[in-house]
Order: C-alpha cells, then structure tokens, then sequence
C-alpha cells in the first residue's frame, strides 16, 4: 500500500507494505517512495516464530536501512502484534488464544492482552529503539476489539459469574435495556484502557 503524508507544501510517498527484509531499495526509490516501513521478518510466516529471531533480523534490518538512508530513503520497523486472518501463522503454545463470544477459538490470533506477547513485543520495541530507528510502526493498530477469552471476561466486574449467553445478549443483541447499553459502552472503555496502558508501556519503553 502507498499513500502520501502531508509534510509542509510537498507531498511525501510513504511504503507501508510487509516488504520484509528482502525489499528492493532501488525499485522503491524508483516509484518515488521517500519511506518504507518494512517487517523484520525474513519470510512471511515469522510473525509468531522465537523472539530471537525476531531480534536478530532487526539487525539485519537496520544494516539495510543505513544502506538505505545513503540513497535517500527511511526505513523503519513495522510490527504486528495479534496476528492476522490469511491462516499462514501457527500459533505458538506460548501465546493465549483469542476467543469469539461463544467460547470458541480464533485461529491465527493471539490475545492482545497476553502478558508473554506484550513482553515480547517490548523486547522488540526496545531493540528497534536501541538500534538507532527513530520511528516504529504497527500493523495492527494494538486493537482488541474481538477478544472475549475468560481473562478479558472475568477482568471486567460487569461480566463476572455471567454466562456468556447472557454476555452476548448484553454486547450484540438489540438494545431493549438502558442498563445493558451503559454495560455495552463500559465494555469497550474497558478495552480501550486496555490498549491505552499498553501503548504507555511502549511509551517508556521508547523514551
């Protein structure tokens, strides 16, 4: 994907695709792309693969990056934090699964607030930080919007000792209760604070 960012009165080509380490630095510096985000992963289906490896390739991304800057185009790391739905990731037994509403799994998605990914994606953060990139970006935009494992169920009070039948009537049935609205709206505040301590910790972790 490309799309141009506003920066004074010039328009500024932006790369946002998962390139990965083996994007071409002339044929994007061809097409007039100025910065690329790029994920730190030699394949596609490293999403989920050991952090060391993960570490490893930022290495070999920042190399390519100074190579890089000296013809005229940023590069900065591009993360992914919950995965995504094409099914080419396996999902390591380390990581919490999400669940849909009915107690079912979602395959290929990690719990945005599992606590060994969330580190692990800091220890990335950090890394990136620590090399030098003075930008990083996330594919996933940290959402979390359809995780209703038992963690996040039983983390906020309104939910606790319901069934999840009750739960779902609560979230998409049609609203017949201003008591289930003000439930459904703190629901999602829930979430939100989620994300949002999330993100601080990045915060510190990048300053």
């Amino acid at each position: 994907m490309i799309h141009s960012e506003k920066k004074s009165s010039t328009h500024q080509p932006i790369y946002t695709a998962q390139a990965r380490l083996d994007f071409d630095i002339a044929y994007l510096l061809q097409m007039g792309i100025k910065r690329a985000y790029v994920t730190p992963f030699a394949k596609n289906n490293e999403c989920f693969c050991e952090p060391e490896i993960i570490l490893n390739n930022l290495e070999k991304l920042k190399k390519k990056a100074d190579l890089a800057l000296l013809k005229g185009l940023c590069v900065y790391p591009l993360f992914i934090t919950i995965g995504h739905p094409e099914g080419n990731f396996a999902m390591p037994a380390r990581y919490r699964q999400q669940q849909n509403l009915d107690g079912s799994l979602r395959p290929g998605f990690v719990c945005f607030s599992d606590a060994i990914r969330q580190s692990e994606m800091l220890r990335f953060i950090q890394k990136a930080t620590e090399l030098g990139f003075a930008r990083i970006a996330f594919d996933d935009d940290l959402r979390d919007a359809f995780c209703y494992c038992d963690e996040h169920l039983n983390g906020f009070r309104f939910f606790r000792e319901k069934p999840r039948d009750e739960i779902k009537k609560i979230l998409n049935g049609v609203l017949t209760n201003s008591e289930y609205e003000k439930v459904r709206c703190r629901w999602y505040e829930y979430k939100y604070e989620g994300m949002k301590k999330f993100a601080h910790c990045i915060e510190k972790t990048v300053h």
